[in-house]
């Protein structure tokens, strides 16, 4: 890698972001609802809003840059 200010290697962190959402959501999920015991509705509303948006605009990133290219 020659700098981290390359094409190749801003693209290749925005589609690996959305990949690292992606996982922290689902052991998020899985720990509160399966080993908790909490409600899916009380996770996803109150506890689970700030990662619910991050994964979201991780997608928009990726697929923006994916139908860009």
């Amino acid at each position: 890698m020659s700098s981290i200010t390359s094409f190749e290697t801003l693209k290749n962190l925005i589609f690996y972001k959305e990949i690292a959402e992606i996982k922290i959501f689902g052991k998020l999920l899985q720990k509160k609802i399966m080993k908790d015991g909490e409600s899916f509705f009380d996770v996803w509303m109150y506890q689970a809003s700030d990662d619910i948006q991050s994964l979201a605009t991780a997608f928009g990133n990726r697929y923006m840059l994916q139908g860009a290219l």
